[in-house]
């Protein structure tokens, strides 16, 4: 509901109907204890006499919003035209948190059904082991190396199960911090996720969505392609491709046309950034262009998740197989030792 803050938004505010006004509406459709603390926060800022802009940008991320949503405000501020601002906020936002929820759709498909499949084999191994390890130790028959394995790997988990989990949480937490602390640590994990193909694909895909659609609705707020520029900058964390945007901004602030400045970088060039970029500054429509380039890539991004789809689920069986194989034969294999142990030679 985050993204129809901004909808009702511009709804209310055509009627006509100030921006105070509309949000004491809209906060009684709200439920969410966060959201109308949120909208609350905001009117007390107006009642202050606070400008649009000032009321709503300390509490954007709250909102689900970026710099450009922020950029925008400001725009607005100038023009006094809420309602579309308001209307394009809204839009951006839903499209935006559609492309977030697909593509976390489909990673954790995978994810959970190789969970539960671990967690059922451990169940079993757990459950049906007990039971057999007596029978051997009786009739002094030796373990299978399989079952050893697995007896020691459950007995660990057993033994040393908050150790591991201390251990998990203190790697995950030195991991970030090393990440988040060395912009060399980022650069050559991005680059390295760059050299896989089908992610390199789904990483380019997704911040070229990103820029296009920011872009556009920067350019028609602000009508400066520099000043849009400024503003996209900061939302991009991929390193490689900041690190070419840096070289646009740079290129466009020297004069350089802006499909020249991106065919001079590493990942944009020949892309079809170049040609509709080329076209649309040539037709003086540089916003259809960034508009075609958002549903390019939005149709590019849609194959790669079904590609995703396509290629997950047979390795996920190829793999699940494998693990419940491996339990299967460590349980087979003891029973198959007793029944050789007990039966006449």
């Amino acid at each position: 509901m985050k993204d129809n803050i901004f909808i009702y938004l511009a709804y209310f505010v055509q009627v006509p109907m100030t921006v105070f006004e509309a949000l004491e509406i809209i906060e009684k459709r709200f439920s969410h204890r966060k959201q109308r603390a949120t909208l609350i926060q905001i009117k007390e800022s107006l009642s202050e006499g606070k400008s649009v802009t000032e009321s709503f940008i300390p509490i954007l991320k709250t909102l689900g919003g970026d710099t450009t949503v922020a950029s925008v405000l400001k725009s607005s501020e100038k023009s006094g035209d809420f309602h579309t601002c308001f209307a394009v906020i809204g839009t951006y936002m839903q499209q935006k948190q559609k492309l977030q929820r697909e593509l976390l759709e489909g990673i954790s498909y995978p994810l959970v059904v190789l969970c539960i499949s671990i967690l059922l084999s451990y169940a079993v191994v757990s459950f049906i082991f007990p039971k057999i390890i007596p029978v051997f130790t009786a009739m002094k028959v030796s373990i299978p190396k399989a079952t050893v394995y697995i007896l020691n790997v459950v007995a660990f988990i057993e033994t040393y199960w908050l150790l591991i989990i201390f251990m998990s949480l203190l790697l995950t937490l030195i991991s970030r911090y090393i990440y988040k602390e060395y912009i060399g640590v980022q650069e050559y994990i991005h680059n390295m996720l760059l050299k896989i193909p089908l992610l390199k694909n789904l990483i380019f895909y997704n911040i070229s969505v990103q820029i296009s659609r920011s872009l556009e609705i920067l350019l028609v707020s602000s009508g400066s392609l520099l000043e849009a520029c400024n503003e996209v900058l900061p939302e991009v964390r991929f390193i490689p491709i900041k690190k070419d945007l840096l070289e646009v901004r740079e290129a466009i602030s020297q004069g350089v046309t802006i499909d020249e400045a991106f065919m001079k970088t590493v990942l944009f060039s020949n892309t079809p950034w170049i040609d509709l970029l080329l076209v649309g500054e040539k037709t003086g429509k540089l916003d259809a262009s960034l508009k075609q380039i958002t549903t390019l890539y939005v149709n590019e991004l849609h194959g790669v998740h079904k590609r995703l789809s396509k290629w997950s689920e047979p390795l996920l069986l190829v793999l699940v197989a494998g693990v419940v194989l491996f339990v299967a034969l460590s349980v087979i294999e003891p029973m198959y030792s007793i029944v050789q142990h007990v039966s006449p030679q």
